[in-house]
């Protein structure tokens, strides 16, 4: 237990905020989700840039269901859903008729996800439901949820794949992710407290099938992990770019690339241009054990 911060009856030191908040169906799974994803060993692999394309303005986040990219743009112009193949083919694009932002997306079960915030931030922010191949879309209301504050403010969004619920969290000031469901109007069901101190800036979040959630921070310039069992802080992996960048979106997914090295955890690096269209760099992270991330 204390190797996944629960304390022992007998055992004076503070448990985990939530308990425990969900988790796999099996006793294996749940005793392989214990373990460290050793996230201060990930390397980079190797870094993808694109250049002023309509689709690298405002490049929000990334997601892939294993056989294709989906990728965000919040371009004012032309705010769109992008898919490619994995050597960044563009397959097909579907641009919204509105205004509002659009952030980091989530792929589960032939859908996608994309958390859309209001122009005013005391309505309620709302999810962009599209299928995987960008035929047909609808848009919901999130339910209410009393931790959510300002209630507008959904900068990303995930799966958990323990309880196929829909995550996410305010920007700024986050010690917690709130759950959703999907198949329920997006009613709020449950918060999963996260250890540690509030994070600033949360750019994009994602979970893996191995019950991690991971988290990332232009305000601390890192990737964090948490256990998706109770919250518990499992990690950080500092990202290294240039002044003026932001980081964005991540997801997890295996690939290779052209020279056969296998990458699994892909981050969005947003270059901001002021007279042009924005620059992307996709930096693309190889991990020393892939079955613990």
């Amino acid at each position: 237990m204390e190797k996944i911060g629960e304390p022992e009856p007998n055992r004076s030191f503070k448990p985990i905020p939530s308990g425990f908040h969900s988790s796999p169906r099996s006793l294996r799974a749940a005793i392989k989700a214990m373990n460290s994803p050793l996230i201060e060993d990930w390397t980079l692999a190797h870094i993808d840039n694109f250049n002023n394309e309509d689709w690298t303005e405002e490049c929000q986040g990334i997601t892939t269901d294993g056989s294709f990219w989906y990728v965000i743009s919040n371009n004012k112009h032309k705010r769109a859903v992008y898919k490619f193949s994995f050597d960044f083919n563009l397959i097909k694009a579907v641009v919204f008729p509105i205004n509002q932002h659009i952030g980091h997306p989530a792929v589960w079960d032939g859908k996608i996800y994309v958390p859309v915030e209001p122009t005013d931030a005391d309505d309620t922010a709302r999810v962009l439901e599209i299928d995987t191949e960008l035929s047909t879309w609808v848009i919901s209301d999130l339910g209410e949820n009393s931790d959510r504050d300002p209630p507008g403010k959904m900068p990303w969004c995930a799966i958990n794949p323990w309880n196929s619920y829909l995550y996410s969290s305010v920007f700024d000031d986050v010690d917690c992710v709130s759950a959703c469901d999907p198949n329920n109007l997006f009613s709020f069901k449950k918060t999963l407290k996260i250890e540690g101190e509030k994070i600033n800036s949360v750019q994009g979040g994602c979970f893996s099938n191995n019950g991690h959630l991971y988290l990332t921070s232009d305000d601390s310039a890192d990737i964090r992990g948490y256990s998706a069992l109770n919250g518990k802080f499992v990690g950080s992996f500092k990202l290294d770019y240039g002044d003026g960048d932001e980081i964005e979106g991540l997801c997890i997914g295996r690939t290779i690339d052209s020279t056969g090295k296998s990458s699994f955890v892909h981050v969005i690096i947003l270059d901001n241009e002021s007279i042009s269209r924005d620059d992307v760099y996709i930096n693309h992270f190889s991990v020393p054990d892939p079955s613990v991330v």
